[in-house]
């Protein structure tokens, strides 16, 4: 976890554990959050497709990178562009 990424709001990350094909390979960064308890405890991200369409991920997972963010003029890649 030593190169965890830190992103900010409205900043694309691309999940590397995701398939090219899969429409929640890259999201806009909402807000991050911690779990407690017993079962996946720890630091999570909350990403959005811009739909409606809302995920977790953790924020421990190595894979995670910054891809641009959506104030800087960047745009999410649509399900056709991915593959």
């Amino acid at each position: 976890m030593a190169d965890a990424i830190k992103p900010k709001f409205l900043d694309l990350v691309e999940n590397g554990w995701a398939s090219p094909s899969n429409p929640g390979r890259v999201g806009i960064f909402i807000r991050r959050g911690v779990r407690t308890g017993r079962m996946n405890r720890g630091p999570y991200f909350v990403f959005t497709d811009g739909k409606g369409r809302f995920w977790e991920i953790s924020a421990t997972s190595e894979r995670l990178r910054i891809v641009g963010n959506l104030l800087a003029g960047d745009l999410l890649p649509e399900a056709s562009d991915v593959r």
